[in-house]
């Protein structure tokens, strides 16, 4: 008996300009996107969520950085997202259990240990049925939680991920954990994505490549922008 095949996604309904990095279709699993603080990893996330609700996909939030409200906006105002597609998204809101925030006076469910957290988003993802889930950040539940539990949630939550045939995105910022945890979490990834930031005359330059992925892809940096029309990836190569 033949195993199911597993969905695709195109690489341009990640964000617009991803099919420069990534050159076939993106078969069900998690993107691991690892920066530095400031890079850009945030507007990522809300863009790739944008995509999703846009085509009509069933999408997910796992906040931990900022509230909600917060994400709402920025999908109706950044992404131009149509409040009825917005209404659509389900978030877990580990933002404001970390800030001590009573949970019944917040309008999304508040989740304050990663048990919890995948029993919710276990919970969810039965009834999505496909879709796509981001979580940013991976790195705040780690500092709140210990980089063994952080690292076996990721592990479960990629192989819910791949039961589920749908697409996440995982956050995790670079130089704030142990190089081993990185590097487990990247060989634990379908996809590593990774984002550096370069000063040029006095000037901050970004460029992001695909560290790994197992589809077809460049292994080359490109410049990319953070804008107010959100996260740019531009066209030229750059050997940096």
């Amino acid at each position: 008996m033949q195993a199911p095949t597993r969905p695709l996604f195109k690489p341009s309904s990640v964000i617009p300009g991803f099919e420069k990095l990534i050159h076939e279709p993106i078969p069900s699993g998690t993107i691991l996107l690892a920066g530095p603080p400031g890079s850009g990893k945030s507007t990522f996330t809300g863009q790739f969520l944008a995509e999703g609700l846009k085509r009509g996909e069933p999408c997910l939030a796992v906040v931990t950085d900022m509230p909600p409200a917060h994400l709402i906006r920025s999908l109706e105002e950044r992404w131009l997202v149509e409040a009825r597609l917005v209404r659509k998204l389900r978030i877990l809101d580990c933002y404001s259990w970390r800030l001590g925030m009573p949970s019944q006076k917040q309008e999304y469910p508040v989740v304050g240990n990663l048990t919890a957290l995948m029993v919710e988003i276990e919970k969810l993802r039965k009834e999505m049925k496909r879709g796509r889930l981001a979580l940013d950040s991976l790195s705040t539940l780690a500092l709140d939680s210990g980089l063994q539990a952080a690292r076996e949630f990721f592990n479960s939550l990629r192989a819910r991920i791949l039961e589920g045939g749908m697409l996440s995105l995982v956050t995790l910022e670079q130089e704030v954990h142990t190089l081993a945890f990185e590097r487990t979490l990247s060989y634990l990834a379908e996809n590593v994505i990774k984002l550096k930031l370069i000063e040029e005359k006095g000037r901050i330059k970004r460029y992001i490549r695909v560290l790994s992925s197992r589809v077809a892809h460049s292994t080359s940096w490109f410049p990319y922008e953070v804008t107010d029309r959100g996260f740019l990836i531009r066209g030229g190569v750059i050997g940096v």
